[in-house]
């Protein structure tokens, strides 16, 4: 082959690759890789071949979880049925620092522009600032010769400036902060990490200020088959996405009816797959421990970061799971956590059940957990602090009673889609692990049937009646819970159950309440029998007999 005929398979290989970048995003975005990238110190190839062979650095290589998202996006773009239903509105949730913005606010929108240079972009983010520097990052991209090859034309000569400029076909991009704007119309709508921080996430003021925003200044500039992209990471249960999805959400990617009754499709990506459910609704699907963009996060990286945020941030901003810490009926707040690697020497252990086997449980999960009660020595303070430190005026010699009581620790949780025949058997095994002085398990169908096969097996199992609703229970076991009797060691499943038992409704039908309901049952259990004591319970129990004493305590 000669060098002409070279050359022209050339030009026939760069018309191929021209003709799949303005029909994928995907191969548009690999065109803007520029000729030399940096090495990244550290960065170890044989760790990732493909980034070896092309000498790249990872972050520059689309991950799973990216592929993901510029599928989405794609489909958007085409007006396509995903799963039955036109996509339109795509909610991207993922921890910071993962390219979410890379990829929907910057390559997306230009591309999108370059397939419908006519159309009119709002790219809206929290300050007018940061919203220009994504213009501007766009603004490039459409005005480089990689766009100008792959769609003939790119920006207009007469406006360019970051935040508001125009492509040679008419279209026009706009970046708004979130702050009144008029004269504009959209069909295509971005919005990009709309909250500044936990100061403004926090502030009542501000997270209803940017609502009224979306409500009142946002939607109305939308054109009526506009399409909108909402990339965020979560900083509260009531940010916009707390507004928009429903409160039963639990993670799940895919379709989801927001409560004004529009559809949404979500794409939530977590930092760390930490439970069951998590693995079972990652979109990338991951397994157990399996971390997000492996090619650029470390392990160490996101264990550091785990320990330094705290529980409350690391579950909003890195698990996309913001704990309702004022609502709810058992708050996070009031779990007292055990400051030993072991856990105390326990008097008397239970071990909780809650099945799903009934008509319609189908799709629940079972559940369990397993409590310690021991002796705790601390100071016991009075409930009513007003009274307290008026008897402090009164008596200067009064200090507060020093003392112990009993309190309990939560050993052990477990969470599963499983048959009766595996329940029974998993019940049995961890009868025989634990070996727990009393198994205790709600009394319905499903109940009845694994309390009489695990009698049979000599196994202490007990029903609990089921005589209140599941509300009323929670509002008295959140007794104790308030009253500092209840420990926690910190395990990453010790997280689990007590976000659960904050976010659970208590209201029957609704998802999540099953393994709060066996927390629930076990403190209820626990107080109603005298093994656990609040501040003001008498410190004799002159009614309770020495014999149910000795047997409750085995």
């Amino acid at each position: 082959m000669n060098r002409v005929e070279l050359e022209i398979v050339a030009e026939r290989l760069v018309a191929l690759e021209h003709a799949q970048a303005r029909k994928h995003m995907s191969v548009y975005s690999a065109l803007h890789l520029p000729d030399q990238l940096e090495q990244d110190v550290g960065f170890n190839r044989l760790d990732h071949p493909v980034a070896g062979e092309l000498d790249i650095a990872p972050r520059y290589i689309p991950a799973k979880h990216h592929q993901i998202e510029i599928e989405k996006l794609e489909q958007l773009e085409s007006g396509k049925e995903v799963d039955g239903r036109v996509l339109n509105r795509l909610l991207i949730l993922a921890p910071p620092g993962s390219a979410k913005s890379t990829y929907a606010s910057v390559m997306f929108p230009a591309w999108y522009l370059g397939k419908h240079p006519k159309h009119d972009v709002i790219a809206s983010s929290q300050t007018q600032d940061l919203a220009d520097r994504f213009g501007r990052r766009c603004r490039n991209l459409v005005a480089s010769q990689v766009h100008k090859d792959v769609f003939g034309a790119g920006l207009a000569s007469d406006q360019r400036a970051a935040g508001a400029w125009t492509t040679a076909g008419g279209g026009e991009y706009k970046a708004v902060g979130v702050a009144p704007f008029a004269g504009r119309r959209g069909d295509l709508i971005i919005s990009d990490d709309l909250i500044r921080g936990f100061k403004d996430a926090d502030s009542a003021t501000v997270r209803n200020s940017t609502w009224n925003w979306i409500l009142g200044d946002l939607r109305p500039r939308m054109k009526p088959k506009a399409k909108w992209v909402y990339i965020t990471t979560r900083w509260h249960s009531d940010d916009p996405v707390g507004r928009t999805l429903p409160d039963n959400w639990n993670g799940k990617s895919g379709w989801v009816m927001a409560k004004d009754g529009e559809w949404w499709y979500v794409l939530s990506f977590v930092a760390v797959i930490e439970t069951e459910e998590e693995m079972e609704y990652d979109p990338c699907k991951r397994k157990m421990g399996e971390i997000l963009w492996p090619e650029w996060y470390t392990v160490k990286m996101l264990t550091q970061e785990r320990r330094s945020q705290g529980r409350r941030n690391w579950n909003a901003l890195y698990q996309q799971k913001p704990r309702e810490e004022e609502g709810g009926i058992l708050k996070a707040m009031y779990w007292r956590e055990w400051q030993h690697e072991a856990p105390p020497q326990c008097v008397y252990v239970i071990s909780v059940y809650d099945t799903a086997m009934e008509e319609g449980e189908e799709n629940d999960y079972s559940a369990r957990t397993s409590w310690g009660v021991f002796w705790h020595e601390e100071e016991l303070k009075p409930n009513n602090i007003a009274e307290d430190k008026k008897r402090q005026e009164l008596e200067p010699w009064y200090v507060p009673h020093i003392g112990g009581r009993y309190c309990c620790i939560l050993l052990e949780a477990w969470q599963d889609k499983v048959t009766f025949p595996d329940l029974r058997q998993l019940a049995k095994s961890h009868y025989r692990q634990l070996k727990p002085d009393r198994v205790l398990v709600e009394k319905k169908v499903s109940g009845h049937s694994l309390i009489q096969e695990l009698r049979r097996s000599g196994v202490p199992a007990y029903g609990i009646p089921a005589d209140r609703s599941k509300l009323a229970r929670a509002h008295t076991a959140a007794v104790v819970l308030e009253d500092g009797c209840i420990f926690y060691m910190p395990r990453r499943w010790s997280d689990e159950v007590i976000e659960r038992c904050s976010r659970a409704s208590f209201v029957k039908g609704d998802p999540g309440n099953d393994m709060p309901d066996t927390v629930v049952h076990a403190w209820n259990y626990l107080r109603k029998h005298w093994h656990l004591q609040t501040t003001d319970d008498p410190e004799e129990e002159e009614d309770y007999e020495e014999s149910d004493t000795a047997r409750l305590f085995n």
